[in-house]
């Protein structure tokens, strides 16, 4: 828009208090953002998206650079703590080792956690302790996820301390399987079969095979046994 417009900030940005906009677009509120600036009628002049572990921000009006900084600030992550070296992998085991040391002293009796978030319900993770095992040095071992999810490493105190993406994995017993999925199209072509996608929810569609037989030998016999029973209590009778 070319016309000025007031802005009046929000949320943890009320500090800025109020400026004027020389130009500005028109923008609507994505689902889930947090408005964090707004014009005449709430319009949105600066929002916050957060999906998973990972925050971003949007601004619609021509900001000074005072503006971007205090904006970008509120979704920017904590620098990494180097007092930790944290080396993980996920196969075959989810597996998480911390080496907690600070200027040549261990950090013994932290309180570091693994959090599982699932991008689709990021409300709701799971926290696994990492257990202390040696001076400074903490490890947890636990099952692969089943689905993908964004996993963070915390202290107690220090806050967040590394952030990885973990893939999900089918159960241990189907390791040495893998997914090939050119053989496991040809095997299902050659046996009447089809590969089933994880995707795929319809039914199952289960075909009948029909094969004819002849029934004339064996009625034959039936009926040559039944003669011969017959003829054996005629005679007996």
């Amino acid at each position: 828009m070319r016309e000025s417009s007031p802005v009046r900030f929000l949320d943890d940005l009320q500090s800025l208090g109020e400026r004027t906009a020389p130009t500005w677009n028109r923008t609507w509120l994505k689902s889930g953002a947090t408005l964090l600036a707004a014009g005449p009628a709430n319009t949105p002049m600066a929002a916050r998206w957060q999906i998973g572990a990972g925050k971003s921000a949007a601004i619609a009006y021509a900001a000074d650079v005072a503006d971007v900084v205090r904006i970008a600030d509120s979704v920017a992550a904590a620098p990494r703590d180097l007092r930790f070296n944290i080396h993980w992998r996920s196969v075959p085991a989810l597996d998480v080792t911390v080496d907690a040391v600070d200027g040549g002293a261990y950090l013994n009796s932290r309180r570091l956690t693994l959090e599982l978030l699932d991008p689709a319900s990021p409300d709701r993770p799971m926290s696994l302790v990492i257990s202390q095992v040696g001076p400074g040095r903490y490890e947890l071992h636990a099952p692969p996820p089943r689905s993908a999810v964004i996993a963070a490493v915390r202290d107690a105190q220090a806050g967040s301390l590394s952030r990885f993406a973990v893939a999900g994995r089918y159960a241990a017993e189907f390791d040495a399987i893998g997914n090939d999925h050119g053989r496991m199209a040809d095997i299902a072509e050659r046996s009447g079969g089809a590969v089933i996608e994880p995707a795929d929810t319809a039914a199952l569609p289960f075909i009948h095979h029909r094969q004819e037989t002849s029934l004339t030998a064996w009625l034959a016999t039936a009926g040559a046994a039944a003669i011969a029973v017959g003829l054996i209590r005629w005679r007996n009778g």
